[in-house]
């Protein structure tokens, strides 16, 4: 047994802290460095992490922090991809030096009368992006004059079947003077061919650079005639098909547009545009007559840089015409250098013959197996692949063997990914 001797401290050995790092490891912490606290930023970069905040949160957060912050929280800067909803508070609204985007749903006159409301306020000074639901055109009028200099995207669904002739020729009176206005789409819904319309719009938006149509076909088609001369990137949403002649006729005057987003189904109309450079197939539906509407756009086809395939939400299983319209593609794509095929459920088969006849396509970006990336390991023309295989394949090791293999190749890039397909 060990004696202590009493007249000396007991040896007792302290057990270090597991958590606590020996000394030598401490060399990146400067000796006299003092911790920086958030209210001592300099005033750029807590404008950056202002911008991440709700509105809310700045007015009645950050904003009641200091005098420094409730000025940094209401800098422009702040503000400019911010986002206000018609019920949110109207406080927002007065305070606000800009809005980034308004969203507007006004089905009855209560919500009317807070459009009006916010007409007339002062602030905010300027609005970049609105989003406009409304019933009647002249709802619309004083909200889209308050900020005719600074709106730059616009997207306006009108009902208006009790509107009168003048209503509908101030409304797009209106439209035509939103100078600064980049993108517009529209959706103008009465099926009525009484509603005028006298190329207001291109008199006015001479920056126009994108539209999107939808809703009632004559005005669709009036807007697109006047507008194809102008606008480079043209969208025709699934409210339209093969049976949508105004529309189609109307297409012979986007000598402009060279961005198309169109369905499937009206796939023969793309013979229409001389100047097109990208096109962007929506998957709803194929055509009627499959070899006629492929011939109509061969023209085309053969000229097109970039092919895209969209998801359709009304087309949720995969479709055999739209994969054999694709698929029909592949021999007349001479100058197209990428293809993005992820808006289709599954090509199945014909994706192995669009890969083999598509000779000059370099990247892709596809859903597939992983035999249809080992395909495209000797294409010579791919440089680049971004695959998305069906996560239930991970675990199967030939295909994690393939898949690394691919990723370590020397002069092709292969980006991998797994996700539930449902195939």
């Amino acid at each position: 047994m060990e004696l202590v001797n009493p007249g000396s401290p007991p040896n007792v050995q302290k057990k270090k802290s597991p958590n606590r790092k020996p000394t030598g490891e401490r060399s990146n912490q400067k000796p006299n460095e003092a911790p920086c606290f958030i209210d001592q930023l300099p005033n750029e970069i807590l404008v950056s992490i202002f911008t991440y905040l709700k509105p809310k949160e700045l007015l009645y957060g950050a904003g009641l922090v200091s005098k420094r912050w409730y000025e940094l929280a209401c800098d422009t800067k702040v503000w400019q991809k911010s986002t206000y909803c018609l019920w949110d508070d109207i406080r927002i609204w007065r305070h606000a030096p800009v809005i980034g985007h308004l969203e507007v749903l006004a089905p009855n006159e209560v919500e009317v009368e807070k459009v009006r409301q916010l007409a007339l306020s002062p602030n905010p000074a300027s609005i970049r992006s609105m989003r406009i639901i409304l019933r009647h055109p002249k709802d619309s009028i004083a909200i889209l004059q308050r900020y005719d200099k600074t709106l730059r995207t616009l997207d306006l669904q009108v009902a208006g079947q009790d509107a009168q002739p003048h209503e509908w020729k101030e409304f797009f009176d209106t439209i035509g003077s939103l100078a600064e206005l980049r993108s517009l789409s529209v959706r103008i819904s009465p099926n009525s061919s009484d509603i005028p319309y006298d190329k207001q719009i291109s008199a006015g938006c001479r920056s126009l650079r994108s539209l999107r149509v939808r809703g009632q076909e004559t005005i669709a088609a009036a807007i697109v005639r006047d507008l194809g001369s102008v606008v480079a990137s043209l969208t025709i949403t699934c409210s339209f098909a093969e049976s949508s002649v105004q529309l189609i006729r109307s297409l012979s005057a986007c000598s402009a547009v060279e961005d198309v987003t169109i369905p499937c189904s009206m796939i023969a109309a793309v013979g229409h545009f001389s100047s097109l450079k990208c096109l962007k197939i929506i998957a709803d539906h194929g055509p009627l007559n499959l070899s006629e509407a492929i011939n109509a756009a061969k023209p085309v086809i053969l000229k097109i840089e970039r092919l895209e395939v969209c998801a359709s939400r009304h087309q949720l299983t995969p479709n055999v015409a739209i994969n054999q319209c694709v698929a029909g593609f592949a021999p007349f794509l001479k100058k197209c250098k990428l293809v993005d095929l992820r808006g289709l459920h599954s090509l199945d088969e014909y994706l192995s013959e669009f890969i083999q006849e598509a000779e000059k396509v370099q990247r892709y970006y596809l859903c597939c197996r992983v035999y249809h990336l080992m395909q495209l390991e000797f294409m010579p023309a791919v440089t680049f692949v971004h695959a998305i295989l069906d996560e239930q394949t991970m675990f199967v090791p030939y295909v994690m063997d393939a898949v690394n293999r691919l990723k370590q190749h020397p002069k092709k890039t292969f980006k991998v990914f797994f996700h539930c397909l449902n195939s």
